[in-house]
């Protein structure tokens, strides 16, 4: 959830050689393919509430025999958003390229994802969040940069627990905020609700709703559970279909040295 909405400021410096070295380890998604027709994002999402200070951070993309394809070193303030783009086109290799993507944080606190999309409709057809997780929790819960297009409608989805957390005692309804930000923090929707016990709920953001004119808009979907204890996802769904092209559970934070 934003404590705080600032303007993206970031400072890029873009390399396509050796990898300057780092004072974080670096952490990794995990080897993907993506298609001759495909674009992979890197994004970080600047958290201002654990430690209010911009964010260094430095994504790569690594081809999977270790050639580093593309890096960039960008500073994030609070609450705002930074990404980097690798179009398959841009790696020089034919057919589908083997990458591995990561990043790592050397000050302030952020959370990320990895986005492939269409390089043509823009639409994203994977999206993961680092450090992917299903467990029921309480609290401020963001799941890290996500962008949709006109044809997509971006939905936080949760559940209520009906698990027992301590012996005796019945499982709390759960109150449940939903918002929807945009990169630069900007609150574009907020919607509240009370889940009972083992029932499961959601807040929708359409299109119209994001005020966008570009063809594609990232938006940054969070949510506070102030009672209860819920599992939540975000789903990216095709409006006129109703069919999930992606979804992600809650982004883990990673911090830096402060």
């Amino acid at each position: 959830m934003k404590k705080m909405a600032y303007r993206n400021i970031a400072i890029i410096l873009l390399t396509l050689g050796a990898a300057a070295p780092g004072m974080a380890d670096e952490v990794h998604f995990g080897p993907i393919q993506i298609a001759a027709f495909e674009n992979a994002r890197l994004t970080a999402d600047c958290d201002g509430s654990v430690t209010p200070t911009p964010c260094e951070v430095t994504f790569e993309f690594r081809h999977g025999g270790g050639r580093l394809l593309k890096q960039a070193t960008m500073m994030i303030q609070p609450g705002a958003a930074g990404f980097l783009d690798l179009a398959a086109a841009q790696t020089g290799i034919a057919g589908p390229v083997l990458l591995d993507p990561c990043w790592k944080v050397t000050r302030g606190s952020a959370t990320a994802s990895l986005e492939v999309f269409d390089t043509f409709s823009l639409r994203t057809r994977i999206l993961i969040n680092w450090g992917d997780r299903s467990v029921p929790r309480s609290g401020d819960v963001d799941f890290g940069l996500a962008g949709i297009t006109p044809l997509d409608t971006a939905r936080i989805n949760a559940f209520c627990s009906d698990d027992q957390d301590v012996p005796g005692r019945l499982p709390a309804e759960c109150d449940v905020t939903f918002e929807f930000h945009d990169a630069q923090g900007r609150l574009l929707k907020q919607t509240r609700m009370t889940l009972q016990p083992g029932t499961a709920g959601f807040a929708e953001l359409r299109w119209p709703e994001t005020g966008a004119t570009a063809r594609r808009v990232e938006l940054d979907p969070c949510w506070t559970v102030a009672s209860g204890l819920a599992v939540g996802t975000f789903s990216v769904i095709d409006t006129f279909t109703g069919l999930t092209i992606a979804q992600a559970y809650p982004a883990t934070l990673i911090s830096g040295t402060p």
